[in-house]
């Protein structure tokens, strides 16, 4: 023992080395260093790379510059096509070639660049990049190399911010101002690295988890090992104390301490707390252990809380313990029920159980979780229940112990009604189920396979049932939220102080702005006011992505100063600067909703032409609410903040009104939902039966805005398919869980929950066929799934094929009879391309012939150059060069790749004016609604299926086992004894195999009875002579002393005196010998004709007191006697019982050596419902080698004596229907044990 506790404090000690190695090792200045010098290094191979190829195709670099390339290129462009650097030909601030479009800068950032040749750093809206410039002839040749893309247009980047590398946080940061970790190029300082927060290393990170965890499992396993040592060496109690303190302990430092969120939070289990922290856990990390926990306790409570038998005790401190601890079981489903309350609620995982194949893996692992915890529940009742059946009550009053805790349970559930959002009877009525099934379940005789899947479709029913109620529940709660903050026309406090900020950088940098108004009589374009504060604005993420940027710019009078300024002074001043509420806390800002339901917020500068004071300007900044239309690809890939904060208004359909002006409707609104009569500020829940759908609804406090949130509901087919996914869930866990128990044997052995070969015929058969169902199961689910996987990818392919026809369509019905040329088509097609891209609400970009972005439906990412100026070059040199009518490319922009359809445009005699590109994406892992639908259907039918197998199963099981049972039964009950063995009558087709196997055992029975009654004359003929001979024995000995008894008088009958002296005592002796022989006859006659016909109630203690009686005052022997209070009543002949008691106790004085102080012991007890008396001596026990015969008549160790004693003991208890056995031990003693069925108890 000694030598496994230092093995294990050695293991410990090596696992908490490791980890805490691991913790020192992830520590920010060792990983910054090691970032710095992997970027350092990636952006040197990128730049000899890049240079090298240029170097090698430097003519064809300058003939495409020249736009004068010849021969096929096809294989120059895709070469750089999966690069991360791209390669740029520039003359002054115009691009003339390029190798990819992943970053082509607009010509004003160009303009901005520093200026000579050499390596630089440049921050631009799409990221950090490494430049390197050189000569290229009279051109310039720039190398652009991402070090960091933004986060702002990044955050659904598949490869991570940096290219160098996924490995690299998202909280390192580039820094111009030199820190301690230099990124070098050419062998200088070109940048520097800084870290905002903690830094981890993502493969330290689960270093740490697996180290610690194993140290854990090591410190558990020798926790639970002192646990079981100390509750066998003392009582249960001991052990589970300290297990409960080790338990209780990990939980309350992890819960005060937040262990796992600073030892792992780099690892997505624990870096995505809870909503609301509770006892549940912080992070679904925390649940999943909290759960192992809490399963590692009842596993060791059901182990080793075992409680005796509880009949002894009175009715009613029966009747109590049983209404105590059915209460307990019935707890249990209270306890379920507030855990997947919290788990829906507080826990911030988004349980989409209408589409449940689009759940996220943090779904299944808490519906895993939730497994878990059924299955400790279950151990902890099934104890509980166990004690039940120890009391040995009656099922009426069980019963009453039942209703007494559904009393009880539901006083429980009426106090915490508010709090567990379920009616309480709902709660209550599972609990008694729960009860009663598990009543039935640990009083039946074997349990086994039926239970199994019984107790998962009772779990899975209850789980599905709740999870759904409640996550409806929250689904409500949400909507009405959502609705609320939609019908409010501000945003949020935090969007509002970026507002604010965002005003302060404005005027912070107002001498830029002065030099943007050019003086007059010049005009400044719009577009370089906008695109300049769109670059400010795009610091502001939020603002970005949710409000849209216009620019308004008047002199001292009401005269637009702007070219192409869309409004005049009317407009902006008068209806909407004038009209607006000032922002609090924010002078110069105001908002307003003007007549057609707009939302914006204003600014007002004061600004002079040129910084010259003689000419001065106002500028006005509006930032219009727009919402992103979710089928728009750049608004899925770059617009990742939610509006509001609202994260889950995608999954729904919404609507706002304002004014009875509908300003906004996505998705497949609920047109009457906004009808409803409301009071203002009133908020409501519809269900709209006929269109299946629920609606919340909400109108603003002034009653001039009414938004509506809604989805299609889900019905009760929602909840079958959750039923069906949580049971196969709960059926593949249990087959791991069997799976480790084969090896680990940690549940209970009486219901051998093992993977194993061996075993009953019946359960093979029911574990194979119900396996092969769940392999056919999981192969056709998984086959089906990756099907309409790709069938769904088909659909989108085919419907951007369909959208981009219609664009195309659309486009040449608009421009049919016009004379567009190429020179035309940067003024003409724009607005009308704007048009049919907002009707069929897709992203549309227009390039001209020379590759040069015309136009694109996101103009303010394209102004920040985000999205690229350019068209992609391979696709535009094979459209241009061949007469493929469209072509698919791959595109990346700041990091997000997407996949982009070229088509050429053409007039009616086939000249070529333009390029249409249009985007779209392919989603990997969201499953439309009809795919899960069907996967759900499909997966009720086969657990439908999977049950019925099991019932079929079990039939045939039974129709085959039957028979055989039956043949085992009768084979086990073939006695030699009986009068006559029974064949069997199978009723089955005859021509099977368990038929040929019954007619085989009908033939051996008739053998056998041929065989016995053969045997039997052999024995009766046997046991005659047997007795013959025991007989003439018996009676030799005393016919011999007759016989010289008589020879005697006959020798002395001479001498009269002598005879008459003798004759006395031959008299005496012959009697003495007489009386033997009629002893001798007595006996063999009881043993053959030993028979009780008339039982009578008998009081065991009072037969048991008068043998004691009897011999209490034998000499030199110490008798004991032990009765119980109880008076245990039996059914019998009380003389013969005594009879058998004195046999007994005279053979225990006889069988006490002379030279050792003899001590009997009796005893009378119950043990399951018999009356058992015990007679203990201290004699020399029974040699081993006639143990056999003790019961044999005839057989005998004493000198005299029939033999026939203990036989006719044997005989006697076994006409009471009772045994008698016996324990000896060699030199110490023998124990004999008489049992007897009880009838009463007084």
């Amino acid at each position: 023992m000694l030598k496994r506790l230092l093995l294990y404090l050695v293991a410990l000690a090596v696992l908490l080395a490791v980890a805490l190695s691991a913790s020192q090792w992830d520590k920010d200045t060792t990983l910054l260093q090691e970032h710095a010098d992997q970027i350092s290094a990636y952006l040197e191979q990128q730049e000899l790379e890049a240079l090298a190829w240029a170097d090698d195709n430097r003519a064809v670099l300058e003939s495409v510059a020249l736009g004068r390339s010849s021969g096929d290129l096809t294989q120059f462009y895709e070469s750089q096509a999966e690069k991360d650097y791209t390669i740029l030909v520039c003359n002054a601030d115009s691009v003339l070639g390029w190798t990819n479009s992943k970053i082509i800068p607009t010509p004003s950032q160009i303009k901005n660049f520093p200026s000579g040749n050499g390596r630089f750093l440049l921050q631009m809206p799409a990221g950090w990049f490494a430049a390197r410039r050189k000569e290229l002839g009279s051109n310039m040749l720039l190398v652009l190399i991402p070090v960091r893309y933004s986060p702002g247009v990044s955050e659904n980047t598949v490869s991570g911010l940096f290219p160098a590398g996924k490995d690299i946080p998202a909280q390192i940061a580039i820094s111009t101002s030199p820190t301690d970790f230099p990124v070098q190029a050419g062998g200088k300082d070109f940048c520097w690295l800084s870290a905002s927060g903690d830094l981890h290393s993502a493969w330290f990170q689960w270093m740490k988890f697996i180290f610690y965890g194993l140290f854990f499992v090591v410190l558990f396993s020798l926790v639970n090992r002192a646990s079981v040592w100390l509750a066998e060496r003392y009582i249960p109690a001991v052990g589970a104390a300290l297990l409960l303190v080790v338990v209780a302990g990990t939980y309350w430092l992890n819960s005060h301490f937040n262990f796992t969120g600073n030892q792992f939070g780099g690892i997505s289990l624990f870096a995505e707390s809870f909503d609301v922290p509770s006892l549940i856990g912080r992070c679904l990390g925390d649940w999943l252990i909290n759960i192992g926990l809490l399963a590692w306790l009842m596993v060791f409570f059901h182990r080793h809380f075992r409680v005796g038998s509880l009949a002894h005790f009175s009715l009613p401190v029966r009747l109590a313990l049983s209404t105590v601890y059915y209460f307990a079981t019935m707890m249990c489903v209270l306890v379920g029920v507030e855990v997947l309350r919290r788990l829906v609620f507080y826990s911030g995982i988004e349980f989409d159980f209408d589409n449940i194949l689009n759940s996220d893996w943090s779904a299944l692992l808490a519906i895993g979780g939730v497994i878990l915890l059924m299955v400790g529940l279950f151990l902890f009742s099934h104890r509980m229940m166990m004690t039940v059946k120890r009391t040995e009550l009656p099922v009426t009053q069980r019963s009453v112990a039942l209703i007494i805790s559904a009393m009880a349970m539901f006083a429980v559930c009426a106090a915490l009604a508010d709090d567990l959002l379920v009616t309480p009877s709902f709660v209550v009525g599972l609990a008694v189920i729960f009860a009663v099934v598990f009543d039935v379940f640990v009083h039946w005789e074997a349990p086994g396979f039926g239970w199994i899947a019984s107790w998962l479709v009772i779990f899975s029913l209850f789980s599905s049932l709740l999870l759904y109620h409640y996550n409806f529940l929250k689904d409500r709660q949400i909507r009405l939220t959502y609705a609320q903050a939609l019908a409010g026309d501000r945003d949020t406090e935090a969007a509002e102080k970026q507002v604010a900020e965002l005003f302060a950088r404005f005027q912070r940098d107002s001498q830029r702005l002065n030099i943007l108004l050019k003086p007059w009589p010049f005009k400044p374009k719009v577009a370089d006011l906008r695109d300049y504060f769109n670059s400010l604005i795009f610091e502001n993420n939020y603002l970005f992505q949710h409000y849209r940027l216009n620019v308004f710019a008047f002199d001292r009078g009401i005269e637009p100063i702007l070219l192409e300024q869309p409004q005049g002074y009317q407009y902006v001043v008068e209806e909407n600067w004038n009209q607006g509420k000032p922002l609090p806390g924010g002078s110069g800002i105001r908002y307003h909703t003007d007549a057609d339901g707009k939302f914006r917020y204003m600014m007002e500068f004061r600004a002079h032409r040129m910084n010259d004071a003689t000419q001065p300007a106002k500028v006005y900044c509006f930032l219009d609410h727009e919402y992103p239309v979710p089928t728009q690809v750049y608004a899925q890939l770059f617009y990742s903040s939610p509006y509001k904060n609202l994260k889950s208004l995608s999954r729904y359909d919404f609507a706002v009104l304002k004014n009875g002006k509908l300003v906004v409707e996505q998705g497949q609104g609920n047109g009457s939902a906004l009808n409803t009569a409301l009071t203002n500020g009133e908020g409501r829940d519809i269900e709209t039966s006929m269109s299946n759908r629920v609606d919340a609804v909400y109108k603003s406090t002034d009653g001039q805005t009414i938004a509506s949130v809604g989805r299609l509901r889900g019905g009760w087919y929602k909840q079958v398919y959750l039923f069906s996914m949580l049971f196969a869930l709960a059926s593949l866990f249990l087959f791991t869980l069997a799976l480790a128990n084969t090896w680990l044997q940690f549940l209970p052995e009486k219901y051998q929950f093992q993977i194993s070969a061996r075993g009953s015929l019946a359960k093979r058969i029911q574990y194979w066929t119900v396996t092969l169902v769940g392999i056919a199961f999981l192969v056709l689910g998984f086959m089906t799934y990756r099907h309409f996987n790709e069938a769904s990818k088909s659909a989108q392919r085919a419907n951007l094929d369909y959208r981009t026809d219609a664009v195309l369509t659309s486009l040449k019905t608009r421009i049919v009879g016009s004379a567009l040329s190429a020179d035309s088509l940067r003024s003409t097609l724009p607005k009308t391309l704007a048009d049919i891209a907002g009707s069929l609400s897709m992203d549309v970009n227009l390039y001209s012939t020379s590759g040069d972005l015309v136009f694109t439906t996101q103009k303010e990412l394209s102004g920040l150059g985000i999205l690229p100026m350019k068209i992609n070059p391979a696709a535009h040199y094979l459209l241009k060069t061949t007469n493929q009518p469209e072509l698919t490319e791959t595109e990346n922009s700041a990091g997000l790749e997407y996949f982009t359809k070229f088509l050429p445009l053409r007039t009616a005699k086939n000249e070529l004016l333009g390029f249409l590109g249009v985007p779209y994406l392919l989603s990997e892992r969201q499953v439309g609604p009809e795919v899960s639908d069907f996967i759900g259907m499909l997966a009720s039918l086969y657990v439908f299926l999977l049950l019925v197998a099991f019932v079929v199963t079990y039939l045939l099981a039974r129709s085959i086992i039957r028979p055989l049972s039956l043949v085992s039964d009768k084979i086990a009950a073939v006695k030699l004894s009986q009068d006559k063995n029974q064949t069997l009558d199978y009723q089955g087709d005859e021509g099977d195999e368990v038929s040929e196997l019954i007619n085989d055992y009908n033939r051996m029975v008739e053998k056998l009875e041929a065989s016995k009654q053969q045997l039997v004359r052999l024995e009766r003929e046997g046991a005659w002579r047997e007795m013959a001979r025991q007989v003439a024995h018996d009676i030799k000995n005393p016919l011999t002393t007759m016989k010289l008894s008589m020879q005697q008088l006959e020798r002395v009958s001479s001498n009269p005196e002598q005879a008459a002296a003798y004759l006395r005592k031959a008299i005496t002796r012959l009697i003495e010998q007489i009386d033997s022989l009629a002893q001798i006859a007595s006996e063999f006659s009881m043993f053959a004709n030993l028979d009780i016909r008339q039982k009578s109630d008998v009081v065991l203690n009072d037969v048991v007191e008068s043998v004691y009686d009897l011999f209490s005052e034998q000499r030199n022997v110490s008798l004991d006697l032990a009765i119980p209070p109880e008076r245990f009543h039996i059914l019998g002949d009380k003389n013969h019982l005594i009879r058998v008691f004195n046999n007994l106790v005279i053979n225990a004085i006889q069988a006490i050596p002379s030279d050792r102080e003899g001590k009997i012991y009796v005893s009378l007890l119950r043990q399951n419902g018999l009356a058992t008396v015990r007679i203990s001596d201290n004699g020399g026990g029974i040699p081993p080698e006639i143990r056999e015969r003790v019961f044999e008549p005839n057989f005998t160790t004493k000198t005299s004596g029939s033999g026939l004693g203990l036989a006719i003991c044997k005989k006697i208890i076994e006409a009471h229907d009772g045994t008698i056995r016996f324990e000896t031990r060699e030199n110490e003693g023998t124990d004999f044990f008489v049992e007897m069925p009880i009838t009463a108890v007084g």
